[in-house]
C-alpha cells in the first residue's frame, strides 16, 4: 500500500504535548500508519488505554478510515507542519501529532 502519498503517515505518532486543546479534546494518544494499510488508535486512559483497529488509505490529502468491526468511514483531512508535525483536521478542531522518538518494528508491515 505504500506510495508518495502514505509513506510520510507510515510510523508511530504521538500527541503533540504543547497542542494544548487537541490534549483536552482528543486526549492522550498514539497513532500508527502501518505500510499495509492499518490503523492503530489508541487514547491513553488513567485506568487503562482504549485501542481502535482501523484501516486506512490516502486520497488528496485525506485519511479515509473503517473500523472493520463497526462499519463507519471516516474522512480526515491532514497536512504537515514544521518540525515534521502531523496536522490531523477534524472538522471544528485541529490535532497536532509528532513523530514518535520509539517507532515499532510494526511500522513497517
Amino acid at each position: 500500500m505504500t506510495d508518495s502519498a502514505t509513506s510520510n503517515l507510515v510510523g508511530v505518532w504521538v500527541s503533540d504535548p504543547s497542542d494544548v486543546t487537541g490534549l483536552r479534546v482528543y486526549g492522550s494518544v498514539t497513532v500508527e500508519f502501518t505500510k499495509t494499510g492499518r490503523l492503530i488508535y489508541t487514547i491513553h486512559g488513567d485506568e487503562k488505554d482504549q485501542i481502535m483497529l482501523l484501516t486506512y488509505s490516502v486520497e488528496d490529502g485525506v485519511i479515509i478510515s473503517d473500523q472493520p468491526s463497526s462499519p463507519s468511514i471516516e474522512r480526515t483531512r491532514y497536512s504537515f507542519a514544521p518540525h515534521g508535525r502531523l496536522l490531523l483536521n477534524h472538522g471544528d478542531s485541529i490535532q497536532t501529532l509528532m513523530r514518535s522518538q520509539s517507532s515499532g518494528p510494526s511500522q513497517n508491515e
